[in-house]
């Protein structure tokens, strides 16, 4: 580990350590306690990897640490050939608990880099619209403007054959580009339950964004024939097709924590035998771990301060009768009750 590494983990005091199968020990994470810093989550950044492109920032504002993921690219919305130069683009900042466990870190990284991607992917399907190329799944629609026009937005198509499905399918991916791709429909076959098999095949563009759907095919299900619910099939099939990516390519101390190479079974079991010192532990320990994971959890109460919220939050929890855990904190000021 390099000089700039500053702990944020210490066991809690009479911790036992685990012997494991491949005779290394450990103190397992749930007996740590934690105090993440700037430097420490610093740390955990440079630790973690993915690609040339993705650069993962970790800091600290008036606000609390965060850690935040920057892409290097050309703008989504401008052909690349009219671009001169690439730009970095950021996603939203996460933010870090200063008792977060670096595993937990570790996954919120993984997460903002889906995340920063999914940004990404949702504005590179474009469909041709009145001679205009439009990204309908961006995240920049504007919420308020949907909800006014909603009565006329909802999808009332009425059913198609697989024939007129067929056909309108076709025509509409020929409007449509994924990452300056060409999207081809290989092949349609409806199921006994009426759900449509839809074979995709994207050959490339000539100047990619992502530059990870050369050559690539994909299979969408869809619940019935609909070019809505095919748009949509597609859009949720990139999306997974980006988060496999990162999943396998992403790495945290050289390791690729999340890939689907890892053994499922195994890591069960790995974390089977570190949870069996929790009955072995004396009782007094387990008292201190119970009482520390208690603070924890309290920590991490949100506290509600509006009334108009506070009072939908209260009649909500209250269907629910008696609740365990930590309940949320009202502190409304006493001028606006």
């Amino acid at each position: 580990m390099s000089n700039l590494a500053v702990s944020a983990e210490r066991p809690l005091p009479n911790a036992p350590r685990v012997q494991l199968s491949s005779g290394a020990s450990c103190v397992p994470q749930h007996y740590l306690q934690y105090v993440q810093t700037q430097r420490s989550i610093e740390q955990v950044a440079l630790e973690c990897a993915f690609n040339d492109n993705t650069i993962i920032f970790a800091g600290q504002d008036s606000h609390g640490l965060y850690v935040q993921i920057g892409l290097v690219g050309f703008d989504t919305y401008l052909p690349v050939a009219s671009q001169s130069k690439r730009k970095i683009v950021y996603g939203r900042k996460w933010r870090i608990d200063y008792n977060v466990p670096t595993s937990e870190l570790v996954q919120t990284i993984f997460l903002a880099i889906k995340k920063a991607r999914e940004h990404e992917v949702r504005e590179l399907l474009k469909i041709r619209f009145d001679n205009h190329a439009s990204a309908p799944f961006s995240t920049h629609q504007d919420a308020r403007l949907i909800a006014e026009q909603a009565d006329r937005l909802f999808d009332v198509q009425t059913p198609l054959s697989l024939m007129q499905f067929r056909r309108q399918a076709t025509t509409l991916m020929k409007r449509s580009r994924y990452d300056t791709s060409p999207i081809q429909i290989l092949n349609i076959e409806q199921r006994f339950n009426q759900q449509v098999l839809v074979d995709i095949h994207m050959p490339g563009g000539d100047t990619p964004m992502l530059n990870d759907t050369a050559d690539s095919s994909l299979t969408l299900l869809l619940p019935a024939p609909s070019v809505n619910a095919l748009l949509f099939a597609l859009m949720d099939a990139l999306i997974a097709k980006s988060d496999r990516l990162v999943s396998e390519a992403f790495t945290y101390q050289g390791v690729a924590r999340f890939s689907h190479a890892i053994s499922v079974e195994e890591l069960a079991g790995l974390s089977v035998h570190t949870r069996l010192a929790d009955k072995q532990a004396p009782r007094s320990f387990r008292h201190q771990l119970k009482q520390y994971n208690h603070v924890t959890d309290a920590s991490r109460v949100p506290n509600v301060v509006t009334p108009e919220l506070a009072e939908s939050i209260r009649s909500r929890l209250a269907d629910f009768g008696e609740l365990a855990g930590h309940y949320p904190t009202f502190t409304v000021p006493p001028s606006l009750t």
